[in-house]
């Protein structure tokens, strides 16, 4: 399903699209996770479209507790908004905010 489609269907269902801080492939799979959590559907696999490293880093990050997480982001400066999103579908989405933002921070350090 296209981005657009995951939009239209949530909207349908009277659910916000907002996906603050995800882009690409983690922005189409955060909606199409709270599609199938509406619907009552399976819920998607979590490391799609992922590097190794990114997954293992997001599978480590998401058996931490949503406090464990929020307090993360927030010693990172890291923002813990998640507009729309609740339950595990919430948990990803810190999960991979908190992984992309470790991952740019080892990044710039290399460039340094």
């Amino acid at each position: 399903m296209s981005l657009t489609e995951l939009r239209t269907q949530l909207e349908k269902l009277g659910l916000s699209p907002s996906t603050p801080g995800l882009h690409g492939a983690a922005r189409r799979d955060a909606l199409a996770q709270r599609l199938h959590e509406a619907r009552g559907d399976v819920p998607l696999p979590v490391a799609r479209n992922m590097s190794n490293k990114s997954s293992e880093r997001e599978a480590a990050l998401l058996r931490r507790t949503m406090n464990e997480l929020r307090g993360m982001c927030e010693e990172t400066g890291l923002s813990t908004a998640t507009d729309g999103l609740s339950g595990d579908a919430r948990h990803l989405g810190l999960a991979r905010r908190i992984a992309r933002g470790r991952h740019s921070e080892e990044h710039e350090a290399l460039r340094n």
